[in-house]
């Protein structure tokens, strides 16, 4: 399948064929991001992706027409349904394109750029004041192994909850591990 017979905002990855719709050899798929059945959203470059093998750009699609290209594009695909679904999370056509019959274009980029802040909200940095105040509240001490500075141990100020998860900056989400124990732990 050529790039010129696929939607507006379709790409198959360069060197690989795309498959048929319901098979074929997959590529990986993004770890991350939100998924509507073989759908992600990849964050990084504002992309749908299906499988790994198709790429619907949502900074290219600005009309309604452009959706149904797509959506058409998949029909008689279980995952047709899915792709609908993404397009209605991060699009939200309903709201932003219908307009009772006539085209109303909108900013595909806008809309994926808010909604992968929505999703993927950027890490407040910590200051320094917040750091001294809970390596202070905890003794200078590791909260899971016990272990303090004046033993030889870095001492991190570790999320609780993790940012990736939902974790925020605030005091009660955060304590003191030792390096060891920091990276033992990983994003929880």
């Amino acid at each position: 399948m050529t790039d010129s017979l696929l939607p507006q905002g379709v790409f198959l990855p360069e060197s690989e064929p795309g498959p048929p719709l319901g098979g074929g050899d997959l590529i990986p798929m993004p770890p991350d991001g939100p998924v509507w059945g073989n759908w992600r959203f990849v964050p990084e470059n504002l992309t749908l992706t299906w499988k790994g093998w198709y790429e619907v750009d949502l900074e290219a699609i600005n009309t309604a027409g452009a959706m149904l290209d797509w959506i058409f594009h998949c029909n008689g695909n279980r995952d047709v349904l899915d792709l609908i679904a993404a397009f209605d999370a991060v699009l939200k056509p309903q709201a932003n394109c219908c307009s009772f019959g006539s085209q109303r274009p909108f900013s595909g980029s806008k809309l994926a750029k808010e909604y992968r802040d929505r999703k993927f909200p950027k890490r407040k940095p910590m200051g320094q004041k917040l750091r001294y105040s809970i390596l202070m509240r905890d003794g200078f001490r590791c909260c899971a192994c016990g272990v303090t500075a004046a033993d030889g141990a870095v001492l991190h100020v570790d999320h609780i909850k993790a940012v990736s998860k939902g974790g925020s900056n605030d005091p009660a989400n955060l304590q003191t591990l030792c390096f060891d124990c920091n990276i033992g732990k990983g994003a929880r």
